[in-house]
């Protein structure tokens, strides 16, 4: 086994990706306490409500991006942990969704959740799924306590042409939504699908989830 495939090196990778995301949020606040009372001058009262969803949204577009850089560095463990599951009829990964009813937004966790597969089993904790590496948050959840907070961001972000804020991005999200996520995943020549809420447990394989077949049965 190469060293860049190793469970060891993949979890040194992905600490210093983690502890780099630690670096760039403590310098984001850095650089935010010492612009904000002047940028904030600059922003029409008018424009308040506006400037709480545009920081929410950069603030989720750099959540999304560390995420998609912590998954390519867990995709060779887990196209390995795939391989090994497959040749002993254990658990596989077939897909897994993180979704919201009310938003088109959704993420396809299968690597994610195949990475942290260990002989045949896989656990994650009941607490929010978007706090997992790999994982980010389908919607703004930081609360913006006040109407000048992050403003250095959303001022120079305004500077961007506006093809880069498409009205997707300024869509309504639904306050009361909750992520879901959903596995379709075989064992032991079964395939079956269960979903979770984002704050529930997940255990695979489980007795109890729905069984759509037989290996090959299913599409």
């Amino acid at each position: 086994v190469s060293t860049i495939a190793s469970p060891a090196y993949s979890s040194k990778v992905l600490m210093l990706s983690f502890l780099s995301g630690l670096i760039d949020n403590a310098i984001a606040e850095v650089v935010h306490d010492t612009t904000t009372s002047t940028i904030a001058k600059t922003v029409d009262p008018e424009s308040k409500e506006q400037v709480k969803r545009e920081s929410s949204l950069m603030s989720l577009d750099k959540s999304k991006q560390d995420a998609e850089l912590q998954t390519r560095l867990m995709t060779n463990t887990a196209k390995a942990c795939r391989e090994l599951e497959q040749s002993r009829n254990g658990l596989v990964i077939l897909q897994a969704t993180y979704w919201m009813n009310g938003i088109e937004e959704s993420m396809d966790a299968t690597t994610q959740l195949q990475f942290w597969v260990k002989d045949s089993c896989l656990k994650l904790p009941p607490t929010p799924k978007s706090h997992l590496l790999g994982f980010y948050s389908l919607v703004p959840t930081r609360a913006i306590s006040s109407s000048s907070e992050s403003l250095w961001k959303i001022w120079t972000w305004r500077g961007l042409p506006s093809t880069f804020r498409t009205s997707q991005q300024l869509q309504q999200w639904p306050e009361e939504a909750v992520p879901q996520l959903t596995v379709r995943y075989e064992s032991k020549g079964g395939v079956y699908e269960v979903t979770i809420s984002d704050d529930q447990e997940l255990i695979l394989p489980q007795l109890g989830d729905m069984l759509l077949g037989r290996r090959g049965e299913v599409l």
